[in-house]
């Protein structure tokens, strides 16, 4: 079995989603919490596994669809590196080490702060990984809703991982950021593939303009949830100076907007998460808001 192969079938490269798991350590300020670093870490470790086990599941269930895919016919399966068999087996494995490590360190790591909902969290991740390969992905609509959920349940983890409880705020700011995103990222393989897309997705060229005003209404949903949360009560209790938090509003109104502008003009290629991690544009986004955040404590 060529190591590389094996590398490619697992897609280190999307692991980078799964950062959103320190999402509730820098929200709930338990940055200085050493037994919380160690925690979302092991949750981070965890979700990569689960992705993985979804990636073989997925590629080994879609290996005859993926060969007539220009892109996709490049995956291990696909091209005949590995066989179906195997991504079966691996997405076994993965799911299975992710799942017994967790409840081991449940049990006996004295030391960390993981709640009790963490096992359920990946749980239900894994259970909507395996839905959506085997289910969601072929149903309109469906697929993206199930897909910003699978986002938010990271950031689900993340808070079960360092015992922290979970913000309503967050739950609805993140649902509206990743349909956002997912439904971009339908709109960018429409634009660039055309009706070939719909040999893959359940949706027909003619609904790109109903995805496009489903997208931008979802980001600005989330500007809207982010300005209302600002001027809560919670952000009052958190933050010396929680006018400053403010000021989050419009650098996401900003990365949002253009985002989107950049997949209208077909500037944006692939996945718009991934993208983002490449841009020098978004990390200074990300990087003022940031600064705004410190500013405010």
């Amino acid at each position: 079995m060529p190591l590389t192969a094996l590398l490619q079938l697992l897609r280190p490269h999307q692991w980078a989603k799964n950062l959103l798991v320190f999402v509730p350590l820098i929200t709930s300020h338990s940055w200085g919490r050493g037994e919380a670093w160690l925690g979302a870490l092991i949750g981070f470790g965890a979700l990569c596994l689960l992705a993985s086990a979804g990636y073989a599941l997925n590629d080994a269930l879609d290996a005859e669809r993926d060969r007539a895919h220009p892109d996709k016919s490049r995956r291990p399966i696909a091209a005949g590196l590995l066989t179906r068999g195997t991504g079966l087996i691996t997405a076994l494995l993965l799911a299975v080490l992710a799942l017994a490590g967790i409840a081991t360190l449940q049990r006996f790591g004295a030391g960390l702060a993981m709640s009790a909902s963490m096992l359920p969290a990946l749980a239900g991740y894994l259970l909507g990984t395996l839905g959506y390969s085997l289910w969601f992905k072929r149903h309109a609509i469906a697929d993206v809703c199930l897909l910003s959920l699978l986002y938010v349940v990271r950031i689900v983890v993340g808070a079960a991982a360092i015992g922290v409880p979970l913000s309503p705020w967050l739950l609805a700011f993140a649902g509206f950021v990743f349909l956002s995103l997912a439904v971009l990222k339908r709109v960018i393989e429409y634009r660039q593939r055309g009706a070939q897309a719909g040999a893959d997705r359940p949706y027909l060229v003619d609904d790109l303009p109903l995805l496009e005003n489903a997208g931008v209404s979802a980001a600005m949903g989330s500007v809207l949830v982010l300005a209302l949360y600002t001027q809560s009560d919670d952000v009052r209790r958190l933050y010396a100076s929680p006018d400053l938090v403010f000021l989050l509003c419009p650098v996401l109104l900003f990365w949002l907007l253009r985002i989107w502008l950049l997949a209208r003009r077909g500037l944006l290629p692939g996945d718009p998460v991934l993208f983002a991690l490449r841009d020098p544009i978004s990390w200074l986004s990300v990087s003022l808001m940031l600064i705004v955040v410190l500013c405010a404590i």
